[in-house]
């Protein structure tokens, strides 16, 4: 008998999940086999480079539990629409419902109302297991959007890190987070040579960075990354210029200058007011958000489009938070030091487009608390340009009020600080 050779491939689980949500697909639309097969392809490697992308945002105990925060207005973007006999259909919308990969648990949470928290199928969680084991999937998803960037020198920081440093420090970490940070940040400094900080300038004046990078790892990551190097941190800097326009317009600032010096206990103090002896860490940091937002002119209220309801979700909360009797007086003090750098900002930044918003009636508005963050950042920009002239190849990375430098000398740090008292602030030097 003729001996018969089978020449068989194995069918992978993407594979499956391909052809039967095509064939769903097709069954729903109408869109022809052939294209929706392409088109679930596409979908199916964008949704897994997003999952990928966004584990580094999401709390290790939300990923436990199957959850992630995702942005679906990036995702939707990306995969665009399609159309049959006539009819427009969204890509995400109408695959996800045909075979789905996750599904929403909440909308409008982290930072923007474009972040929502999606729960993945059990499928999936599987797919994203193994997927994050893949050098070069982790790669590709952390690194497809920003092609043009990476090609462009001007687009991209080069940071240099101690990689010995962080590998070795990373088997004493405690939080699964910062080890799966430090992990990613070595993987990319293994495949470059180094890492690359995609440059995201902010219209306010804030230089920032997109995908994973060290300005947004935690400080111990940092101090790790760079065994070497000192911390100057300029001193409660956003305080210190509020301070200093208060006293330009002749204003009282002395529940600032309070929070300026005893910051921790008054953001303790106050968040034991408003959630109680036994609150959370994340209580505190909303308390800080609060606080913060305050400082640039949030205005306390218990509305849905109010940034401190927002933060603390709930009207009693908001309540609690906004009768506290130092909130009462610190926000009175800020809202006077707002009108009056508004009133003396106004007209001479009347053209700056990014310190308007457009509301439901698409009429343009010229808001107070954008002019504020504008003048704080483009301050705090250039204070730290102007400290650091002529040792720009002492620095390792600048994180918005303070940065990393190696190789300067004590007469060299006189003169970052003299540079900085210069301008009404004082610094602090961590790792001399």
């Amino acid at each position: 008998m003729k001996k018969v050779d089978f020449k068989t491939k194995a069918i992978s689980v993407r594979d499956n999940y391909v052809n039967d949500a095509a064939i769903s697909v097709n069954s729903a639309t109408g869109y022809s086999i052939v294209k929706s097969t392409a088109m679930v392809n596409v979908f199916f490697e964008e949704v897994v480079f997003e999952f990928i992308r966004r584990e580094l945002n999401t709390d290790d105990d939300l990923i436990a539990n199957k959850r992630y925060y995702i942005s679906k207005s990036y995702l939707a973007n990306k995969l665009g629409t399609f159309q049959v006999s006539g009819n427009r259909h969204c890509v995400l919308k109408t695959i996800n419902n045909a075979a789905p990969l996750f599904f929403d648990i909440a909308i409008g949470s982290k930072s923007t109302n474009k972040i929502t928290l999606a729960q993945v199928t059990v499928f999936f969680q599987k797919i994203l297991n193994e997927a994050i084991t893949n050098s070069e999937i982790v790669t590709s998803a952390m690194f497809d959007v920003f092609l043009d960037e990476l090609s462009d020198p001007l687009k991209h920081d080069k940071i240099y890190i101690d990689a010995n440093s962080l590998r070795g420090a990373v088997a004493g970490y405690d939080k699964v987070h910062d080890i799966k940070v430090a992990n990613r940040l070595l993987h990319f400094n293994n495949v470059f040579g180094y890492l690359p900080h995609i440059i995201n300038e902010s219209p306010f004046g804030r230089k920032y960075y997109k995908g994973i990078n060290l300005q947004g790892a935690s400080k111990r990551i940092r101090k790790d990354a760079f065994p070497h190097a000192i911390e100057i941190d300029i001193n409660s800097a956003s305080n210190e210029w509020l301070m200093q326009q208060a006293k330009l317009h002749g204003l009282n600032y002395s529940l600032i200058e309070e929070f300026s010096q005893n910051k921790k206990a008054v953001r303790i103090a106050i968040t034991i007011g408003v959630f109680g002896e036994h609150h959370s860490e994340e209580d505190f940091g909303n308390i800080k958000q609060c606080i913060t937002a305050i400082g640039f002119g949030a205005r306390l209220g218990n509305t849905k489009e109010n940034s401190i309801y927002k933060i603390l979700r709930t009207k009693v909360n908001c309540r609690k938070f906004m009768k506290h009797w130092f909130i009462e007086g610190y926000y009175k003090e800020m809202n006077e030091i707002g009108k009056a750098v508004y009133k003396a900002n106004k007209d001479q930044l009347k053209n700056v487009d990014c310190l308007y918003s457009v509301n439901k009636k698409n009429k343009k508005l010229f808001k107070k608390a954008k002019l504020m963050a504008y003048l704080y950042q483009h301050f705090e920009r250039n204070v730290m340009d102007t400290a650091f002239v002529g040792f720009g190849s002492n620095i390792k990375l600048m994180v918005h009020d303070g940065c990393y430098a190696e190789g300067l000398t004590d007469q060299n740090i006189v003169v970052v600080k003299r540079r900085f008292k210069s301008k009404g602030l004082t610094v602090s030097v961590a790792g001399q």
